[in-house]
């Protein structure tokens, strides 16, 4: 199906993040043809040979580093697969680069150059078939790079590459002149990043550091790229892509089963992405069950925890004590269990702020309200309460914690990579309570494990609820 060329670095001194690299697309289903380029640097050819990869000889300059333009001419002659691609010997796959490929080919698009953005993450350590099954595992420990590099070329085999200057492949600026180039000839550029995601493994970058030398040869790999490079032409994939690589997400299903557009339910929009009848739902922050009566709603069958710290709140004649009482269509609910216990980063007992409105009160000290009292709470870490109750998934989780969501969320991060799909929080775009994140910050650590923004909900200049979903 595809050829991949590599260069490495001595295996003295990346050892580790060449092997976790390269074994990564070894696992790809269609196995791909893999070749390393020049194969001189040490501990290269041992290592190929230990797991029957091809070395292919290459036009070299007087430090031994192959040339790109030789790389590129001698992976043409040389693969048996009709699509090739260029990848760092740092970059970690998954299937989703056979995904993504598959996508491109049912377009049948002529000629093309298919690219896209990293995840770069530190990893000194040998990675598992586990970390490789979920993208997410890893990524959530690192974030995504800035769309002006380039990891990876795709692209067919028929295209001519004969006119590229003779780059050291090591350096600076023969990827952003590949991209120019593609341009000028009017060849799609195709924007991968929504399909295929990478790993790259932090490293030094030797060719960055400030020597003579360096400063030198990144030069006169600069010059090679010519005036469009100097000029700024490029101005990174998102702009420059005439492509997007896309397939159905979470969010194109809830908005093609929307009725209607105008005063989305944020529990009807979550009922129309999971797929589940009978999904298991943490309520965190569930006062006197409001939010249960209407998750019940959207999923009758469902299984809810209902976590609330301060008990004996009593609001219209309703209490969590009798989650039924002043509600008719309650009594035939089954399957709700109340924990008297807040949520938060860590398993352990910590002091809890009572507030006159007992709605507000949290494990963050309040700046403007009335304390009635303190008093010391158990806290759970969601991931170790599952674990602990072997509770394997969690689809749904709502908080409404006064401020304590972002300790709340980094308690749960195995269940954030494994099982959670939509996340409901209410966010307060006011100061409330001492060492309170702001929304940047809550957005920011989610998107580490996959979660987008999807809308807000009954917002006003005070508060909002956030829908934030695993948008796959």
């Amino acid at each position: 199906m595809i050829t991949l060329f590599t260069i490495c670095a001595p295996f003295t001194e990346k050892k580790i993040i060449q092997e976790n690299a390269i074994k990564s697309w070894m696992k790809l289903r269609p196995k791909p043809e893999i070749f390393i380029m020049g194969g001189k640097e040490k501990g290269v050819k041992e290592f190929a040979e230990e797991n029957n990869i091809r070395i292919i000889e290459c036009k070299t300059n007087e430090d031994g580093i192959p040339y790109t333009k030789s790389m590129f001419q001698k992976a043409k002659e040389e693969a048996k697969n009709d699509i090739l691609c260029f990848i760092n010997s740092d970059i970690i796959l998954y299937q989703n680069f056979i995904d993504g490929i598959n996508l491109i080919n049912e377009k049948n698009l002529d000629e093309y150059l298919a690219v896209g953005q990293r995840h770069d993450v530190d990893i000194d350590y040998e990675i598992n078939d586990e970390m490789l099954s979920n993208f997410y595992i890893l990524a959530s420990k690192g974030k995504i790079h800035g769309d002006g590099a380039t990891d990876y070329f795709i692209y067919p085999k028929k295209i001519d590459f004969s006119h590229m200057p003779e780059f050291d492949s090591v350096r600076p600026g023969w990827d952003t002149w590949l991209c120019i180039d593609i341009k000028k000839r009017k060849i799609p550029l195709i924007d991968c990043t929504n399909v295929i995601k990478i790993i790259h493994q932090n490293h030094r970058r030797q060719w960055a550091e400030e020597t003579k030398e360096n400063d030198a040869k990144n030069k006169m790999n600069i010059l090679l790229a010519g005036l469009g490079y100097w000029i700024g032409q490029y101005k990174g994939l998102k702009k420059e892509s005439t492509h997007v690589l896309m397939i159905k997400h979470t969010s194109d299903k809830i908005m093609e089963k929307r009725q209607f557009n105008n005063d989305a339910w944020a529990y009807q929009d979550i009922k129309n992405m999971i797929d589940k009848e009978d999904p298991v739902i943490i309520d965190g922050g569930a006062c006197v069950g409001d939010t249960i009566d209407i998750f019940k709603q959207a999923f009758p069958d469902s299984i809810i925890y209902a976590f609330e710290p301060v008990m004996g709140q009593n609001i219209n004649g309703r209490n969590l004590l009798d989650i039924k009482k002043g509600n008719r269509l309650a009594k035939k609910w089954t399957n709700i269990k109340v924990l008297p216990h807040a949520i938060g980063e860590k398993s352990e007992f910590k002091k809890i702020y009572v507030t006159s409105n007992f709605e507000n009160s949290s494990l963050l000290k309040p700046l403007n309200k009335v304390i009635r009292k303190t008093a010391e709470i158990y806290v759970l870490s969601l991931d170790k309460w599952a674990d602990d109750n072997d509770i394997k998934n969690i689809e749904v989780v709502k908080l409404d914690i006064q401020g304590n969501e972002l300790n709340a969320l980094k308690g749960m991060k195995k269940l954030l990579i494994h099982s959670i799909k939509a996340i409901l929080l209410e966010i307060s775009f006011k100061q409330e309570y001492e060492g309170q994140p702001n929304f940047y910050e809550i957005g920011y650590f989610l998107e580490r494990f996959g979660f987008k923004l999807f809308q807000l909900y009954e917002t006003d200049y005070k508060q909002t609820n956030a829908l934030f979903i695993k948008d796959i």
